[in-house]
């Protein structure tokens, strides 16, 4: 795990800045530094060194020296490729997963890719075809970032604030960033919020040669969801489950450093730590987070359960209010406004467990894959609810609105927002569920308004069912544009990789083709998955409803926090007012604290939002 960094250009004035973009990104690599420049090329690399601790540095050249790559990530089938590369005539001189990338790729060129089992983002600089090749792994677990310099060349880096020491990248802040944050709570791919600096998409790749740059998905999961159903009974599902995961986790176990795992006292953390510590000779070191005061956001007793029942060496934190006072440390880690408030126990879960282990495995993507999000079983819903007759809908509707829903807590105003979105098409109303704000809200607040149901219907395209559309939608939007951003952002700002067995690839391909019976049954998701560990886990787990890994803002802002919130976006002339209309924001607070709306996270994402403005307008360097 590392931070990546480079340009090419014939420009050499361009180069000079290698070693500032390097020094950037520090923080992803403590271990060590290395940069190399060519005629036309320049990379930098920070090493957070994990395998191979002796001789594993990068850049790293190929045996001629024509092929130069740096790569953040873990490849978790490196020995196999090697293996076979050695068959092939290959040597080799660092045992290093680097180095197998470095001879996979003058073995069998782009076609490599496809051959990459893990974690990634890496450039490659080829001196004989004057060849640049950027590549991003298939679920988007590592970032990737580039922006064009003046005369057709080109900057890349794992994080923006690397690209911005660049003097010649344009800084320019994109028209519709506004309208795309209000309403996902981040800027969807390849978009960011500066309008020439783009992310390159998770399974993709792009070349650059003489100029001109070339884009390419090289993996989706549209080709498993739009696969056939496995034909499996239940008993077999479960066997094969187990196996798999047993199998992913096992290959995340191969580390030169001490390693341990996040523990929620979900039942996706829970069944990784279970295979671990079956795997492991020794304790599996845990580490679960929880808030001051307990209550429905602390899950520390659960974790503490499972922890006791497999036998691990645990660790708890706590949250306190006031750890809101980092919100702009978080922000100088995402370089962008960003609303997902679990970063928060994220960024100090993982400073806390980097005190004990360099590497945590986590349950991420058990969700995506086994249908674990009430959303998708109200996907299901919506879609039995469309087939009732119009007349039967609207008397339904009716007679909800008129019911009394005085505070947004209550269950009739739960039920008021439901059928809300159960009365929309599914492409209309399931990107609703992870909407801050909606369209229609968006256009009153600035104007112009995004258009999810486009997006929404990019991702699914040619996907029948609607629980393999809607699970396919969250995996390739949510997971990686929110979750797999936040995890990645705060654990390397302390230099902790984190690894998912659940986003195995072949186990994520096996997955999305199980039939929805076994995803979803009853009223509950991950049927097969609880069926899988019902014999290893403790029945409290495997009994839970859904728990997100969230933070209590909604009590937060009408308590601890709300001369802060009050303070901050109620100011005389706060920073926002640019777009945003100050009376309609402190209508919003005032709603909230009187508690007719639960608005905890529109109002985060208005936080995040004007402290980041705040920043760029103390710099000059950036262009509203």
């Amino acid at each position: 795990m590392c931070g990546i960094c480079g340009l090419v250009s014939a420009d050499p004035q361009h180069h000079v800045a290698i070693d500032a973009i390097n020094t950037a990104i520090a923080h992803r690599g403590p271990d060590g530094s290395g940069t190399w420049q060519g005629a036309n090329a320049s990379l930098g690399h920070r090493r957070l060194a994990i395998i191979d601790l002796v001789t594993g540095d990068q850049p790293l050249g190929s045996p001629d020296g024509t092929l130069q790559l740096v790569f953040n990530g873990e490849i978790y089938n490196f020995q196999a490729l090697r293996a076979e590369l050695r068959v092939l005539g290959h040597t080799f001189r660092t045992t290093s997963d680097t180095e197998v990338i470095v001879h996979a790729l003058q073995q069998w060129g782009d076609q490599a890719l496809a051959r990459l089992d893990g974690m990634f983002a890496l450039a490659a600089w080829d001196s004989r075809e004057q060849r640049l090749l950027l590549a991003r792994d298939r679920l988007g677990k590592k970032p990737l970032y580039y922006a064009p310099l003046p005369g057709g060349g080109l900057s890349f880096a794992s994080e923006i604030k690397a690209l911005l020491q660049h003097p010649a990248v344009e800084r320019t802040l994109a028209p519709d960033a506004l309208g795309q944050f209000l309403c996902y709570g981040y800027v969807p791919p390849p978009a960011t919020w500066f309008q020439q600096i783009k992310q390159l998409q998770p399974g993709h790749a792009l070349a650059w040669q003489a100029g001109a740059v070339h884009q390419w998905r090289w993996w989706s999961a549209h080709a498993s969801a739009q696969a056939p159903r496995l034909e499996l009974s239940s008993t077999a599902a479960a066997l094969e489950l187990r196996r798999r995961i047993r199998a992913a986790v096992e290959r995340r176990l191969i580390s030169d450093v001490p390693l341990g795992a996040f523990l929620s006292g979900g039942i996706d953390s829970s069944v990784v730590v279970a295979e671990m510590q079956d795997l492991l000779d020794q304790p599996v070191k845990t580490f679960s987070i929880g808030f001051h005061g307990g209550g429905w956001y602390d899950e520390t007793a659960y974790a503490r359960e499972v922890a006791a029942h497999l036998g691990t060496e645990h660790h708890e934190f706590q949250v306190e209010p006031d750890a809101h006072q980092l919100l702009a440390v978080l922000l100088h880690h995402y370089d962008e406004p960003f609303a997902d408030s679990s970063a928060l126990p994220t960024y100090l879960l993982s400073a806390m467990t980097k005190q004990h282990v360099s590497v945590a495995l986590a349950g991420d993507g058990g969700d995506e894959i086994f249908a674990g999000y009430e959303r998708f079983g109200a996907a299901l819903w919506a879609t039995r609810y469309q087939r009732l007759p119009a007349p039967m809908r609207r008397a339904i509707e009716r007679s909800a609105a008129w019911l009394p829903a005085h505070q947004a807590s209550a269950p009739t105003a739960r039920l008021q927002r439901v059928l809300q979105k159960l009365a929309l098409p599914l492409e209309v109303g399931f990107p609703r569920w992870l909407m801050l704000w909606t369209p229609e809200e968006i256009a009153d607040l600035t104007g112009a308004a995004p258009e999810p149901t486009v997006r929404y219907r990019a991702h699914t395209a040619g996907i029948a069912h609607p629980l393999a559309a809607t699970m396919t939608y969250n995996l390739t939007t949510y997971l990686p544009d929110d979750l797999l951003v936040k995890v990645d952002r705060m654990s390397m700002a302390h230099g902790l990789e984190v690894r998912a067995p659940l986003l195995d690839t072949a186990l994520v391909e096996w997955a999305l083709r199980l039939p929805p019976q076994l995803q979803w049954r009853g009223r509950r998701g991950k049927w097969l998955l609880r069926q899988a560990y019902r014999e290893r886990l403790p029945a409290t787990v495997l009994s839970r409803p859904k728990h997100g890994f969230g933070v209590p803002l909604d009590a937060w802002f009408r308590g601890p926090l709300r001369a802060w919130l009050s303070d901050t976006l109620l100011a005389a002339s706060p920073a926002y007012t640019r777009w945003l209309d100050r009376n309609t924001i402190a209508a919003l607070c005032a709603d909230h604290w009187s508690a007719r709306r639960n608005a905890g996270h529109q109002l985060w994402a208005l936080l995040a939002l004007e402290l980041w403005l705040q920043h760029i307008n103390q710099s000059s360097e950036v262009t509203i």
